[in-house]
């Protein structure tokens, strides 16, 4: 400023004019810089809510049901965003790990590495991965990957569920693997309710199933049996 009233003291003017003409150049200057601040800020705004949506909107839920029964919430960068437990033992596993912000791969690896979890494998447990979505290929591709995963684990099996079924089981507040195993039990006869249901192991569940049906594969059993009724 001082070196703006500097170059009108030269000028032969009056003292009123030359103020008047610095404080409407700093001014317009002043303006400007406002007008520049405030469209770097909105920018900046619009991209960190961009960058925040885009990070923590769920593309994949992957369900884990053994007796733990619990649900990863994962984005399209493969990340963890959010994790669900179903009953007292899905929620000490969960108080047990560190799961969110990890590649869903690696979560994965976490929760099998687990004690409790490797303890149930070992003593022949079912765990059954369910992967929900709407898009399609990113369901097929997180899908692959933890069937090649499984493929180390006898008693472990992978499947692509249905997200109306996903609905209605958070609106039972039970899991989706437990839910569609209540589905499947009253579709072959049985006079059994959810909270029975989830109070069991996949193992029990499945012992069940094969008392009517012969499974030769999990997987594909929990994929291919079509529902009368979702709303039971």
């Amino acid at each position: 400023m001082n070196r703006i009233k500097e170059a009108f003291n030269d000028i032969k003017v009056s003292d009123d004019l030359k103020e008047k003409t610095v404080y409407n150049i700093i001014s317009r200057r002043s303006k400007h810089t406002i007008r520049y601040v405030l469209a770097v800020t909105s920018f900046v705004l619009i991209v960190g809510f961009s960058a925040y949506y885009f990070y923590f909107t769920p593309v994949v839920t992957i369900a884990l049901d053994i007796n733990p029964s619990i649900e990863l919430s994962i984005n399209r960068l493969n990340r963890v965003i959010e994790t669900v437990a179903y009953n007292d033992d899905g929620s000490r596993l969960l108080n047990e790990l560190v799961l969110e912000n990890y590649n869903y791969n690696d979560a994965i690896e976490t929760i099998l590495n687990s004690k409790e979890i490797e303890t149930l494998l070992e003593n022949d447990e079912t765990l059954m991965i369910g992967v929900i979505g709407q898009d399609d290929h990113k369901c097929n591709e997180v899908l692959a990957v933890l069937e090649d995963r499984a493929d180390d684990h006898h008693n472990m099996h992978c499947y692509k569920g249905e997200e109306e079924i996903m609905d209605h089981a958070k609106n039972h507040h039970s899991s989706y693997g437990k839910y569609q195993s209540y589905l499947i039990l009253k579709d072959l006869g049985y006079d059994i309710d959810l909270e029975e249901v989830n109070s069991m192991t996949m193992k029990e569940i499945m012992t069940l199933i094969e008392e009517k049906y012969d499974v030769d594969d999990y997987s594909d059993y929990f994929e291919n049996s079509h529902h009368s009724d979702h709303h039971h």
